[in-house]
């Protein structure tokens, strides 16, 4: 079923829209959590408008989600936007965050991305 005032066609794109923003919200979190101080209490006074603007797109995330699950079903679209946020947040964390990437990861990586493909076929 398309999606008619999303804004977004089809349902890999609403899948990729909240799987883009899911790696946002976590790069917003991360970014907090590396630069911030030795404790939560620390990172959080220092770094409260990222982890604020984490918190509001998770919310805005969950409400969005309800939205696009009254167009598509459930299985498929659980599974393009899981798929596509863990692929999203690992690249996320090696382009921006240096983080090294194992060849079991990308091993990983290849066979959601063809789990993604097969889903997004439905």
């Amino acid at each position: 079923m398309k999606g008619g005032l999303l804004p977004l066609g089809g349902m890999l794109g609403q899948a990729l829209f909240l799987a883009a923003l899911l790696a946002f919200s976590h790069g917003l979190l991360k970014w907090a959590a590396v630069h911030g101080g030795q404790t939560l209490g620390e990172t959080l006074l220092r770094y409260w408008y990222l982890v604020s603007a984490a918190l509001c797109l998770y919310g805005f995330i969950f409400f969005y989600y309800l939205v696009v699950l009254k167009h598509y079903d459930l299985g498929p679209l659980y599974g393009l936007y899981t798929g596509l946020a863990v692929l999203l947040v690992l690249a996320l964390s090696v382009v921006v965050f240096r983080e090294s990437l194992q060849p079991l990861q990308l091993l990983g990586c290849a066979f959601i991305s063809l789990g993604v493909y097969l889903v997004g076929r439905v």
